[in-house]
């Protein structure tokens, strides 16, 4: 079963959990493009975690750690230009309600969460 449709049976509408599948979708090649720079023999872990009130999806990885600043919505912002590339942490960012990234010696892992709205 798809992310997008786990949220639609949690109670999300039609575009939130297109946005939801987007933003996993993003941080699986993020992983794949950055964190192993394409190497062909890496791993990624998709974990859902279905709550009451909100979806979880967890993202882990044993490649290269990103920037520690890439997903602080802070400073998320679109890139200029209509270059391919470079919108993913933005992406991510505006269409979770909160995103943590997360690195240690066992690997990487991007926490989603996105709420829903009763």
């Amino acid at each position: 079963m798809t992310v997008q449709r786990v949220a639609e049976r949690m109670g999300f509408d039609h575009p939130t959990s297109d946005g939801i599948e987007l933003a996993v979708v993003e941080a699986v090649t993020n992983s794949i493009l950055h964190g192993y720079s394409n190497r062909p023999h890496g791993s990624v872990e998709v974990r859902v975690r279905v709550h009451s009130d909100r979806l979880v999806i967890e993202i882990s990885d044993r490649g290269e750690p990103p920037p520690r600043e890439m997903f602080d919505p802070a400073r998320a912002v679109l890139p200029e230009g209509t270059a391919e590339g470079g919108r993913g942490a933005f992406l991510i960012t505006s269409l979770m309600d909160d995103v943590e990234s997360r690195s240690d010696g066992s690997g990487n892992t991007l926490r989603l969460t996105k709420r829903l709205r009763f």
